[in-house]
This record gives structure tokens, C-alpha cells and sequence, in this order.
């Protein structure tokens, strides 16, 4: 509906808002699903662990961002004189989808599961909450228009955890092989 509404801009008036109140319907029955699923009664409860709940607010910036594009779907519907969004709120929507539901929601999956396959330290807890506040933070403070502070934000919300794997993990003593000297290589090499 939306590629119709934005492309051919038949009934966009209509569909652009539809298109909106759709995805925020899928998501919400989504969710309804999702939520009641609850761990079977031989299972012993777990307390949530870093990965969830980055995962969790990984869901709450997606629908965040269904909210809004929802909302200004419906006043671009009522009130606007061509079916696409301000050029700011469609800058400021895209970092919230980024920075609020796909990079968290990666880097709380890759919390979870790269030290299983890579066999890798567990990371810091406190690092990645920290980076998740940061991300939040820079994103409430670009849509209040202050864009330099929001952009020092999600590049410090990154450095705390980067800075961290690269001292915690040095590469050298990682992967040996990959720097061996050319001594040691065979001799077809």
C-alpha cells in the first residue's frame, strides 16, 4: 500500500495512513502472539540475562518507529500536500530504526551467541546497557533537533564496547597463525 500511495499516488490521501495503521496492526498482533508464550512448567525461570533485554528494547525501538511513522502517515494523510515525509522526520525516523531496533537487536543477538560460536568471553553486562542508554539517549535528543550531540552520542555509545573486545581480545593472540612470520610459511607459499 505504501509503494502504491508514495509511487503511483493513487488515493494516497487514503492509503498512506492504512499503510501505517497496517504495519502497526501487524506488529501489535505480533506482539500479542509472541507474549503469550510462556516457558513450560519443568523449565526453571531464568533471570533475563544482558542479550533479552537488548532484544527487548530492540522491540520497543521498532515499535516506537511504528508509532511514529504511523502518526505522521495520518497527518501527512490529512494535511499534507504530497505523500512523503518531511526530509528531517524521515532523517530522524531512519536513526531510530537503526540505531534504536536494528543495531541493538544485532548486538544483542551477537551477545548471546558469538562467545558460544566463537568461543569468546562473555561481554561486559554493564557495557552494553551502558551503549544501549547512549543509543536511546542520542535519538531522543536528535528528534529535540540537537543533531551534533546526537551524533557524538551514538559514536560514543559504540566505543565503550569496541574499546573493550580490542583490549580483551587481541588479535595476535586470537588467531596465532594468521601472523606467522614468512619463516615459517611452506615453502610453495
Amino acid at each position: 500500500l505504501r509503494w502504491t500511495a508514495g509511487v503511483v499516488e493513487w488515493h494516497w490521501r487514503i492509503l498512506l495512513p492504512l499503510s501505517g495503521l497496517l504495519e502497526l496492526a501487524g506488529f501489535l498482533l505480533f506482539f500479542y502472539t509472541v507474549s503469550g508464550h510462556r516457558a513450560g512448567t519443568t523449565e526453571v525461570r531464568r533471570t533475563r540475562e544482558t542479550w533479552m533485554l537488548l532484544v527487548i528494547a530492540s522491540i520497543f525501538g521498532f515499535l516506537a518507529s511504528l508509532v511514529l511513522n504511523a502518526g505522521e502517515s495520518l497527518h501527512i494523510g490529512w494535511a499534507g500536500n504530497e505523500p512523503a515525509f518531511p526530509h528531517v522526520f524521515d532523517q530522524q525516523l531512519i536513526a531510530l530504526e537503526t540505531w534504536c531496533f536494528l543495531v541493538i537487536a544485532i548486538g544483542g543477538f551477537n551477545a548471546r551467541w558469538l562467545p558460544v560460536f566463537l568461543d569468546l568471553e562473555a561481554p561486559n553486562g554493564r557495557l552494553l546497557l551502558g551503549a544501549l542508554g547512549l543509543a536511546w539517549a542520542a535519538i531522543v535528543v536528535q528528534f529535540c533537533g540537537a543533531t551534533i550531540l546526537s551524533a557524538w552520542l551514538i559514536d560514543s555509545s559504540g566505543k565503550p564496547i569496541s574499546d573493550a573486545d580490542a583490549a580483551r581480545y587481541p588479535v595476535k593472540e586470537r588467531f596465532p597463525s594468521a601472523y606467522a612470520s614468512t619463516s615459517q610459511l611452506p615453502s610453495g607459499a
